[in-house]
């Protein structure tokens, strides 16, 4: 499994009526005037007008972590703070469920 879909995972992107799945945005990303976003939701949140979109937009969020050379840990620290999450069950999530350590660099492993 890759990072994304680890992360689309966690979201609830793969279950009907989940607020991922109703923006098109698997990796619940904060709209930022992403590439493919057509505005934002009460919460803050990015919607795009296709799932192909939102896909697109998670990956660029990890390559541009990748790029700023962030292990996991600190990858999902700032993409699934603990002021919305409980971070420590996120980090082991992915991490079991992509092989990737909590101490690994993401860049060895993402592939935007």
């Amino acid at each position: 499994m890759t990072i994304a879909e680890a992360i689309a995972q966690m979201e609830g992107y793969n279950k009907p009526g989940t607020l991922a799945q109703r923006n098109n945005n698997p990796g619940n990303l904060r709209f930022a005037g992403q590439a493919g976003a057509i505005g934002k939701d009460s919460r803050g949140f990015a919607i795009f007008s296709t799932p192909e979109e939102g896909w697109a937009a998670l990956n660029n969020q990890i390559s541009l972590d990748a790029g700023r050379g962030l292990t996991l840990t600190q990858f999902l620290n700032k993409y699934a703070p603990s002021s919305e999450n409980d971070t420590s069950n996120y980090i082991n999530f992915v991490s079991s469920q992509t092989g990737i350590g909590p101490n690994d660099l993401i860049s060895n492993f993402h592939r935007g």
